[in-house]
């Protein structure tokens, strides 16, 4: 990974200690996101997330297809790399390591079984399995948080495709039409779906939205993902630093407390969104919303 000297270390210590960081922002802001819905035609949904004032740029893709057999529900396939891009700011097979523990992060603390209705097209015979792909093209910090969002947002962009079973129920070999109109389709349901919100401890404070020197300094980080109803679903910890249960407990609390925020700005996009695409009576090619 990228180096930092002994001075800029004490330099944002300091001034995380003080409540200001580099950015000017204090310890609990966080960066202004752009989102942008619907951009890749070959997939059923598609989002890309970046930084307004920031390298990071995230680009996550879904597409679904029928699996056949003895399945009680549907489920997602995930996975994550990082561009030959990043690969500038890693040492060897830094990137490599990265890919795989952003997509075993992610499969930890986001995906969730999805509702039946959405994924079961025969019950025990025909399922839907979701798979999202993530490219992360560069970062400047925080990436867990990113690439969640990235995934909520290209999932609430998908539309499952309309279709029609020809045959009797009873009829083992019933043929699935799939509706060519995409518009036809209907959206997931992701009540219980959740991101990620991460918090760095840096000396005895922690801070969120971390930037890539603050994670530098950082002794600890735990990321938390929260859905949309408040409920914590999962927590990591990383760094070789400890935590107490108290300083754990308030992290936690912290994250509680922000997640009603980022989803209030998340659906204030989508609506954005929605209303773009309603008044041109189609889905519109879109400039990006802030959240």
């Amino acid at each position: 990974m990228e180096r930092i000297s002994p001075s800029e270390k004490l330099y944002i210590t300091h001034g995380i200690a003080q409540d200001v960081r580099a950015d000017g922002r204090s310890r609990l802001s966080r960066r202004v996101l752009r989102m942008e819905s619907g951009l890749l035609s070959q997939s059923h949904g598609s989002s890309r997330v970046s930084m307004k004032s920031g390298s990071t740029d995230v680009l996550a893709s879904v597409k679904v297809e029928v699996a056949h057999g003895n399945h009680e529900n549907g489920w997602v396939e995930l996975s994550v790399q990082c561009a030959p891009s990043v690969s500038e700011k890693m040492d060897g097979r830094a990137q490599e390591e990265m890919n795989v523990e952003l997509t075993e992060r992610m499969k930890r603390l986001v995906v969730v079984p999805l509702s039946t209705d959405d994924l079961v097209i025969v019950p025990s015979k025909s399922v839907w399995v979701v798979y999202v792909d993530v490219m992360v093209f560069d970062t400047s910090g925080n990436l867990p948080d990113v690439v969640s969002m990235a995934i909520y947002a290209a999932l609430r962009d998908t539309l499952l495709p309309s279709i029609k079973l020809s045959g009797d129920k009873d009829d083992q070999e019933q043929i699935i039409q799939v509706e060519s109109d995409p518009a036809s389709g209907r959206r997931l349901s992701l009540d219980d779906w959740p991101v990620c919100l991460t918090l760095s401890k840096v000396d005895k404070w922690f801070v969120m939205d971390a930037t890539l020197e603050e994670e530098m300094c950082m002794t600890a980080q735990i990321s938390v993902s929260i859905d949309r109803r408040g409920h914590v679903c999962g927590m990591q910890k990383n760094g070789v630093g400890a935590l107490d249960l108290k300083e754990m407990q308030a992290m936690v609390d912290v994250a509680s407390k922000v997640s009603p925020e980022v989803f209030q700005a998340m659906s204030n996009v989508f609506s954005d969104q929605d209303a773009q695409d309603l008044s041109r009576g189609h889905v519109a090619e879109r400039s990006g919303f802030l959240a």
